[in-house]
This record gives C-alpha cells, sequence and structure tokens, in this order.
C-alpha cells in the first residue's frame, strides 16, 4: 500500500492529536512501512467517564461517535482515489476495530479495497491475544458505559498491531 495519507488518531484523553504526538507516531510507526504518506491529525472525542472528568462520555459512546468521524474520513480519502492509512492508538485503536467492523459489513463497492486501506492499532484494547476487550465478549460495565465489545476482526485490510 502506498498510502498517501495516514490519518492518525490519539488515545483516551487526547482528542486532537498534538504536533509532537503526530510526529513521535508517524516516524516509528507510519513511515518505515508506509513512506510518503502525509500525517493528518483525526480529532475524535476519545472519552471515558470518570476517567476524563464529569461530564464526559462514556466509553461506548465515545468510541462510536470516533468511529463515525473516522469512517467519514476514510470515505472521504477514498472518494478522492487517495489510499490511507489509519493509526490508532488505545481507545482509537477500538475506534479503528468498530469501523473495520463497519467496513466489512459494506458490500465490496461501497467500500475501499484492501490495496487502498490498511491499519496500524498501538496498543489495542480489543487484541485477539490479550486484549481486555476481547475477552468476556458483551459483557457490559453499566457504571462505566463500557462494553467487553470482542476482538479485533480478521479482515481484508492489512493490520499491524503493536503490544
Amino acid at each position: 500500500l502506498n498510502a498517501s495519507t495516514a490519518l492518525i488518531m490519539g488515545p483516551t484523553g487526547n482528542p486532537r492529536p498534538s504536533g509532537h504526538y503526530l510526529r513521535q507516531v508517524y516516524n516509528l510507526y507510519v513511515r518505515p512501512f508506509f513512506p510518503g504518506a502525509a500525517p493528518f491529525g483525526l480529532t475524535t472525542p476519545e472519552q471515558f467517564q470518570p476517567f476524563s472528568g464529569i461530564p464526559s462520555l462514556t466509553f461506548d459512546e465515545s468510541v462510536a461517535r470516533g468511529a463515525s468521524i473516522l469512517h467519514g474520513a476514510i470515505m472521504a480519502e477514498y472518494a478522492a482515489g487517495r489510499d490511507a492509512v489509519v493509526l490508532g492508538f488505545s481507545q482509537s485503536a477500538s475506534v479503528a476495530t468498530m469501523e473495520m467492523r463497519h467496513l466489512a459489513s459494506l458490500p465490496a463497492d461501497m467500500r475501499p479495497g484492501p490495496d487502498q486501506l490498511s491499519f496500524v492499532l498501538l496498543g489495542n484494547p480489543n487484541n485477539p491475544n490479550g486484549g481486555i476487550l476481547a475477552r468476556f465478549p458483551d459483557v457490559y460495565l453499566q457504571p462505566l458505559g463500557l462494553t467487553f465489545s470482542g476482538a479485533t476482526p480478521d479482515t481484508i485490510y492489512p493490520t499491524t498491531v503493536y503490544t
């Protein structure tokens, strides 16, 4: 994949990735494998009440909103004829997981192909091999608004998971 855009999201508490964060993760995890991809900090909620303050979104609400934002960004790149790589860290890796599931549910002609999109996930809570949210699928912790949403799916998209 010769990604032309790197859509980079931050972890919980970092909704708008800073320039320092963008440079750091881009240089370590994107540039060596996707040279020439232009880094773009994608703003997503990245909240987890009560840990991100009160009031704020629950984890599930934040991930759902983030996935909607990510989907819009991916589809904008796709519509413009640009390839993309998505980088998610911690909560935003869960955002990417939700988006991967959504893309898999779409007809093939309504989503990017595997040569147009890939994912890089850091500290993924949905890691199929040991991620906390991959354990006890569908268990819901109501006080935290947190659902154990299962493992990141095996999809058509090249995906690299760093733990």
